[in-house]
């Protein structure tokens, strides 16, 4: 197994919100987020996955993704996703006061990723997502720097690279955190516990969220 040592994690930016900020954002201390992701993950338009968000956030959820495969679509572009959905959240917050962290995946290329961040942080949101396997580590430092959104780092294609060997010797998810100041890795395991354990040299300012498909199989 590959371990990156302290002094490469420190040459890379950590989450300018972390753990203590995530949870002051959704007004959520004392026990964990709940979150989902939504479903069908392409195929919706923008009025349609808002109206499912506005549900969503009346039924109590702190922390809602879009799936990793629903990037910028022609029947559901981001910059439309990302006002439709941030429209109905603010009437949210404005009726309870919660603000519920909404996810967008904003996966494109670089220049695309900084114009989406700064269109998000405009309609006030508060949480990017970017598929790191896809877009690199150098774009998601780019990303970070550019903006105080939280970033939620998936690691879709993960299998493909590499979970099926971690898996033969027992070993699966993710053992390391993002050395680009992403927020959360998502993580999977065949266990469901195995993401949660400390690891040596971790950053507490990165949380792993669990993919919970994956949960007891």
């Amino acid at each position: 197994m590959l371990r990156s040592p302290p002094a490469y994690r420190a040459r890379y930016d950590h989450p300018s919100m972390g753990i203590a900020g995530t949870r002051a954002s959704t007004s959520v201390e004392g026990r964990p987020l709940f979150g989902t992701i939504i479903k069908p993950n392409i195929g919706l338009s923008p009025a349609e996955i808002a109206a499912l968000v506005g549900r969503l956030c009346e039924a109590g959820a702190d922390f809602i993704k879009d799936d990793e495969i629903a990037g910028t679509h022609p029947y559901a572009p981001v910059p439309e996703r990302i006002r439709a959905v941030m429209n109905v959240v603010r009437r949210h917050r404005d009726k309870t006061g919660k603000l519920v962290m909404v996810a967008f995946n904003i996966t494109d290329e670089t220049d695309a990723m900084r114009r989406h961040a700064d269109l998000l942080a405009r309609e006030e949101g508060s949480c990017a997502m970017v598929s790191l396997n896809w877009v690199g580590m150098s774009a998601v430092q780019t990303l970070r720097r550019h903006t105080e959104l939280a970033i939620h780092g998936h690691r879709n294609g993960y299998g493909g690279l590499g979970a099926a060997s971690a898996a033969r010797d027992g070993r699966a998810g993710l053992s390391n955190p993002l050395p680009s100041g992403g927020h959360r890795p998502h993580a999977c395991a065949w266990n469901g516990r195995e993401i949660l354990r400390p690891r040596r040299g971790g950053h507490r300012g990165c949380a792993p969220l669990p993919d919970p498909r994956w949960h007891g199989r």
